[in-house]
């Protein structure tokens, strides 16, 4: 007999994979589409207790990633954001990713050098 199916997974994981941010590096491959697709199996009613379980546990845990409860308990400083070596990295590789050109030349780049 198959388990029951909760109806509060299913809400979860809908929310889930409505709410989860949009991949911009990965535009056809989107992770809120696993997560519906998980979701489909498991309203389908076809997952094993083992399974349902497993999915529970990771609905949970991906609900705590979309509200950064690490973030909030594990809260990241600027010594990490803004190395000694690099200060200017994690500005840039954001700045890369919105398509925003490098003001540098060339050579400052080639040789590393921070503007």
């Amino acid at each position: 007999m198959p388990p029951r199916v909760s109806a509060a997974l299913t809400e979860t994981l809908s929310t889930l994979s409505s709410t989860w941010p949009v991949d911009r590096l990965r535009p056809k491959l989107q992770f809120g589409a696993l997560i519906e697709t998980i979701n489909e199996r498991v309203a389908s009613g076809q997952l094993r207790r083992a399974e349902l379980e497993r999915a529970e546990a990771s609905a949970n845990a991906l609900k705590r990633l979309v509200q950064n409860d690490a973030m909030e308990t594990y809260p990241v400083t600027d010594k990490t954001l803004k190395p000694k070596s690099a200060p200017m990295h994690y500005v840039r590789v954001m700045d890369a990713i919105d398509g925003k050109p490098d003001s540098r030349s060339w050579w400052d780049r080639f040789m590393g050098r921070q503007a």
